[in-house]
């Protein structure tokens, strides 16, 4: 596969895509940009409507579609492939236009709280308000009682004897969102027309270049928008009772409240619900639509960075199963963790494509920044992107054409390969969602989402790959429950070939866990798994039925018991931390939050991740023991305006960091390693088998043979090679895969480089081993 690589032709047919704005540039000012944007090495464009607050979302969307009928006869003339971008201004133009036929069926929908307050003894006589009924109760604060009232409504009155006490009224209603011209992206119906009507207003100019030119479907910032996030629908209802089996209306006060002791299990059958219905809604809706017309999907989530997103895009991971996608916006590594997310969704879905959308309102675009988050989107596994950049002319094209060029050649080495790492991190989506708490306030711009306390997973990731040095796969408990099964003393997923599958698994802090999920990781420990959990053991289950509340729990509680041991569930024994062994050899830490992060979350301490990692005594895939390693601070999870008002530099000593990624194509391994880095990077490497290391500079396409020698570590036959990396510089390393070649060596009469390859397990503050 990767010979190709070195033939120009081969790159050019994985050239990126570029965004370009409408800025009303003439049809001649088109075409001579196509032509510089294809002699620079741009792949095919991905166009924006034009920024002119002056005009309505009808003359943006018309202007818009006179961009279209300049640029696509001049992009199929240069054979340059087109995306249909969904902005915001044809969802606000097409449910204004059904607005005016007095219809609203693909309105977005927003859940209304209207609360009674009532005096002592107090009759109830109330109107049920204006929407969509969801639950009608009556609310005693004081004793956490609630009262379904629905069967006491008659002729649109709510009337109700109420006890002593004080209580209030609470209805709960799906009503139409006003306030904004969008689209109900909770519901497939909706979607299916918001999609046909939207293209309906481009048919005239499309249908000529459909499937040939115009040969993508794009939506970007996906997300719910209502004012406080209070995205509903019609039919949530009847959703939620398919889904978990049991009417949720008597139970929509915890939405609202932390009181209750079985507040976070309904909060989190609500955040799931919710976030299955914009899988099944937009997110569906706009797979069909694509499929239908021959087009390839390409989509991203609104903050997909953020370590809470349920209550801005439900579940993260579930909804970037479509179109895996990750986000560099705003400034200089802002964005770097949704690449793992996005990786992650790929990984369960057996998915190649992982979209990034590179450098989206940044303010610096020197080639400096735009080159290093470039190397880190690709070090975490993205390897479809597309660029926010400059149009090419000739005072910046040799600087875009080089850029344009790097991440074409990185296109082409790592398009069709499938991750390959020891670690999987489990997504602890359901303890996010059991955190969410619904609010009602007056807000002015960006609704950030407050991050659980110790909802530590994104600094576990970053802690382990900048400073343990190994990579890992985030993976939702689901993915884990359907179709993950130990064999021996590995982790493997259904389907997936990689040698040997996941050697380790790591639990982020999470106090509600999927007990689907919690069974697979029992029966792994007790075939000689290992695992370490943070901060947080789980203690309740998920999977909640109301009738028998504690039963699950139990189940969760002795599996959690198992595996870490009496000491680890045990708030009043103190040590430094706790471990457990299973007969077959399994293992088991569970390490103590010991620091807070910038962001506010609880945190272990990344050198004590590392040795936890080490004691096991793997034979990783690789090692880079003199890479330079990182104390996480949480800096790199922080929402914008606190991410800005620190700065980045201050957390990076060295103003980047050295990441790796390891994928396999066929009998073919490939390693990417990155250097972001203000200082050259020395280390030597070792990768796991018998190897011939073939060395390759994406940026300037050089290739060189590599010296290597043939070593043991932990017993185990690995290839090492020494690397030294200029700041701000990537490596290609090929192979093919030596599996013959491996079993014809004995370990026992190669060197021994154990000590070596793990390193010095010591921690200087500043970066350096």
């Amino acid at each position: 596969m990767y010979g190709e690589n070195g033939n120009p032709s081969t790159i050019e047919k994985y050239r990126p895509f570029v965004y370009w704005r409408d800025s009303g540039q003439t049809a001649e000012e088109v075409w001579e940009q196509v032509r510089r944007s294809a002699a620079a090495g741009v792949g095919g464009f991905i166009p924006l409507p034009i920024k002119n607050n002056d005009l309505t979302p009808e003359e943006t969307t018309a202007r818009f579609k006179e961009f279209y009928e300049r640029l696509l006869p001049a992009a199929e003339a240069y054979s340059l492939p087109v995306a249909f971008t969904l902005a915001k201004c044809i969802q606000k133009t097409v449910v204004a236009a059904e607005d005016a036929l007095w219809e609203n069926n693909m309105r977005a929908r927003k859940l209304k709280r209207v609360t009674h307050y009532c005096n002592q003894d107090e009759k109830v006589a109330w109107d049920v308000a204006e929407g969509t009924l969801l639950s009608v109760v009556a609310c005693n604060d004081d004793y956490d009682e609630v009262i379904d009232l629905r069967e006491y409504i008659e002729d649109g009155v709510i009337s109700y004897d109420l006890p002593r006490g004080n209580w209030r009224v609470v209805q709960y209603l799906s009503v139409l969102d006003e306030d904004s011209d969008r689209v109900n992206i909770l519901s497939r119906e909706s979607c299916d027309s918001y999609f046909e009507a939207a293209y309906s207003i481009f048919a005239d100019v499309f249908d000529k270049y459909i499937g040939k030119t115009l040969t993508h479907l794009n939506y970007s910032g996906l997300a719910y928008k209502a004012v406080n996030r209070h995205d509903w629908s019609d039919h949530f209802n009847e959703v939620f009772e398919s889904r978990y089996g049991f009417d949720p209306a008597p139970y929509y006060p915890y939405l609202f409240t932390t009181d209750g002791n079985n507040a976070p299990r309904y909060k989190a059958l609500f955040s799931d619900c919710r976030a299955r219905m914009l899988r099944d809604g937009y997110i569906a809706a706009a797979e069909a639509f694509a499929k239908k017309k021959g087009l390839s999907l390409i989509g991203t989530l609104a903050e997909s960075k953020s370590t809470q997103c349920s209550p801005m895009t439900g579940d993260a991971l579930l909804n970037n199963t479509a179109t895996p996608g990750a986000v560099f916006d705003q400034g200089y590594l802002y964005g770097i963790n949704s690449v793992k997310i996005a990786a992650g969704a790929a990984f369960g879905r057996a998915k190649r494509d992982i979209f990034v959308e590179l450098y989206r309102d940044y303010k610096d675009k020197s080639y400096d920044v735009l080159m290093r988050d470039a190397v880190h989107a690709f070090a975490r596994g993205a390897n479809l992107p597309a660029l926010h950049v400059p149009p090419p002319q000739f005072i910046n094209q040799k600087m875009i054409s080089r850029l344009l060029r790097f991440t074409a050649s990185m296109r082409t080495a790592l398009k069709d390969g499938r991750q390959v790492s020891d670690i999987a991190v489990v997504y602890p989506i359901y303890y996010l969602h059991s955190c969410v708490n619904m609010y009602s306030a007056d807000i002015s711009g960006f609704e950030y989402a407050d991050t659980p306390a110790d909802a530590d997973y994104m600094s576990v990731i970053n802690s382990i790959c900048l400073c343990a040095g190994h990579d890992v796969t985030l993976l939702h408990p689901d993915v884990i429950a359907r179709s993950a099964r130990p064999e021996n003393d590995r982790l493997r997923l259904a389907g997936v070939s990689d040698e040997g599958g996941f050697r380790v698994v790591v639990l982020p802090a999470q106090r509600v866990a999927s007990l689907a999920c919690m069974r697979v990781l029992r029966d792994y420990f007790d075939a000689g798994g290992r695992i370490i959990a943070t901060g947080v053991l789980p203690t309740r289950a998920f999977e909640f039925d109301p009738n028998d509340p504690d039963k699950n729990d139990k189940e969760v509680v002795s599996i959690t018991e198992h595996i870490f041991g009496k000491d680890a569930l045990d708030h009043c024994v103190m040590k430094e931390y706790c471990t457990n062994s299973s007969p077959a050899g399994g293992k088991s830490f569970f390490l103590y939050f010991s620091k807070t992060g910038i962001d506010g979350v609880s945190m272990v301490n990344s050198v004590d991740l590392r040795r936890a990692l080490s004691s096991f005594k793997i034979g990783y895939d690789v090692f880079a023991p003199e890479m330079p390693k990182y104390e996480t601070t949480g800096a790199l999870n922080a929402s914008f305006n606190e991410y800005s008002r620190l700065g980045l530099q201050k957390h990076l000593p060295d103003g980047g960091m050295f990441n790796h990624i390891h994928k396999r194509i066929g009998t073919k391994d490939i390693y990417f390693f990155a250097n972001t880095a203000n200082r050259v990077s020395d280390t030597p490497i070792f990768i796991r088998g018998a190897h011939i290391p073939l060395c390759y500079d994406p940026e300037t396409g050089a290739k060189w043979n590599e010296d290597y020698e043939y070593v043991s570590v932990y017993g185990r036959v690995y290839t090492r090679f020494e690397i030294s990396m200029q700041p701000i510089t990537a490596l290609v390393v090929v192979t093919d895969g030596g599996a013959e070649r491996k079993l014809t060596i004995d370990p026992a009469s190669l060197r021994d480089c154990t000590e070596e390859a793990i390193g010095n397990v010591s921690f200087k503050k500043k970066g350096n081993n």
